[in-house]
């Protein structure tokens, strides 16, 4: 049994950018075949992201967002409750207001990583 705290997480499991902060609360090293996520996305900030190495599940706890898949130019409006996972496809996440989401990757990352300049994580 692994028991976690948000606010005793080691500095190893938490990730910041300009748009969002990630706690990351299960990590690869747990071995649970994934990690979870609580992400905090700042409004009125939108990012490209493209989890080529990666699927993600996201849960909207809080909040207003769009989400734009960047090869069909599908938008989709997400507010809490709603939920979307996805397989590699290249999108836009566009926070209206400040959004609070839970998000589940797989294979899991290990604590403090953030994408790249095309919004890729990196494979282990």
């Amino acid at each position: 049994m692994i028991i976690r705290e948000e606010n005793h997480l080691p500095e190893s499991q938490y990730a910041k950018t300009d748009h969002w902060e990630s706690f990351r609360i299960f990590v690869k090293r747990d071995q649970l075949g994934c990690s979870v996520h609580k992400c905090i996305n700042r409004a009125n900030t939108e990012h490209v992201l493209w989890y080529k190495n990666h699927k993600e599940i996201v849960i909207i706890e809080e909040g207003i967002a769009e989400i734009v898949d960047l090869t069909s130019g599908e938008t989709h409006r997400l507010e809490k409750g709603a939920a979307y996972a996805l397989t590699g496809e290249r999108h836009l996440f566009r926070a209206i207001t400040q959004v609070t989401s839970y998000c589940v990757f797989l294979p899991g990352l290990n604590g403090d990583e953030v994408p790249d300049e095309d919004g890729v994580y990196p494979a282990d």
